[in-house]
């Protein structure tokens, strides 16, 4: 099978710094049961745009803030698009996973088991998380005694707005450096994602199946999480370990070496220097444990790594 199977979502790299320098927020809502009622379905689509107006209203704190928004209920509702059960997942857990900086859940007529889903992966991110529910409304004492969870009420749409406000005003640094984590982590996961998938599309059918299986998931499952690092990066270490190990792949490795830690500026200028010279994530990885390796050198503490000239300088050095 090796060489049949281009990697998913080849064309839409998660570590895009067209897309991902402005932190994304994504507000869920229950769509399938507010889908059974028009008088529902028109609560959450009037409460959605009002919360997603607010995040990008341009005069959001002096015009100093801006963000992306996702909102399922305005892009993919069940009233208004017929993508399939499994494409739905797909797009609405991988932003979720690989891209979403803070969530907004919007609990309604007793929430629903998606946004229950999505909650807790958020929760396992470990992003800014705001439930909002109305006034009057029974929140599970699940999310209400989750430390990881903002839980709010309002009974207006202006105390829903100011609410909304509030909340990102209070989370704005780590929300704003939330593009920059998931840089980092997409350069860091690279190789790894990179060998796994390597690895995982030489296996036939029926061996993909058998080593899903032993790791208790999948074959879709799998194709799913190793089409992005971003999306390796949300699996625990047992599993990384665990599936690694199913395909003799030295995972430790990726991660063990002692290295000085890279700026922001530094790992944008590092995947620039990727997309103009067409390397691998294997040889960005490489070059980047071989930048952080003399960072943490003594007498080479002035290293410029601020242009891709400069990464590409760095590379040929490597490799001579």
């Amino acid at each position: 099978m090796k060489g049949e199977r281009e990697l998913p979502f080849a064309s839409d790299k998660v570590h895009s710094l067209s897309d991902d320098d402005l932190p994304l927020i994504y507000v869920a809502s229950p769509l399938t049961r507010a889908n059974q009622s028009p008088k529902q379905r028109q609560s959450v689509t009037f409460q959605v745009d009002r919360i997603v107006a607010t995040i990008q209203d341009p005069r959001f704190d002096g015009g100093t803030l801006q963000f992306r928004t996702h909102a399922p209920a305005v892009l993919s509702a069940p009233w208004s698009s017929d993508a399939s059960q499994w494409d739905i997942y797909r797009q609405n857990i991988r932003l979720v996973l690989a891209e979403a900086d803070a969530m907004i859940i919007l609990s309604l007529h007793g929430g629903s088991s998606g946004t229950g889903q999505e909650l807790e992966l958020a929760c396992r991110r470990g992003i800014p998380i705001l439930h909002l529910s109305p006034e009057g409304e029974s929140v599970s004492r699940q999310v209400s005694g989750n430390p990881l969870i903002k839980a709010e009420t309002y009974e207006l749409p202006d105390e829903l707005a100011s609410t909304v406000r509030r909340f990102i005003q209070k989370n704005r640094r780590k929300i704003e450096g939330g593009p920059r984590n998931r840089l980092n982590l997409s350069i860091l996961y690279g190789a790894l994602q990179s060998d796994l998938w390597d690895k995982w599309t030489s296996l036939t059918q029926s061996d993909q199946a058998v080593t899903a299986e032993q790791c208790a998931m999948t074959p879709d499952y799998v194709d799913h999480y190793l089409s992005a690092p971003l999306l390796v990066a949300t699996w625990s270490i047992s599993q990384i370990i665990r599936f690694g190990t199913s395909l003799n792949v030295d995972v430790a490795h990726y991660f063990t070496e002692k290295r000085s830690r890279l700026s922001y500026r530094h790992v944008k200028s590092l995947v620039s220097a990727q997309e103009e010279n067409g390397w691998s994530d294997r040889q960005t990885e490489r070059l980047r444990q071989h930048a952080e390796e003399a960072l943490a050198t003594d007498g080479v503490r002035r290293l410029i790594l601020s242009s891709p000239a400069d990464w590409q300088r760095l590379f040929e050095g490597m490799e001579r």
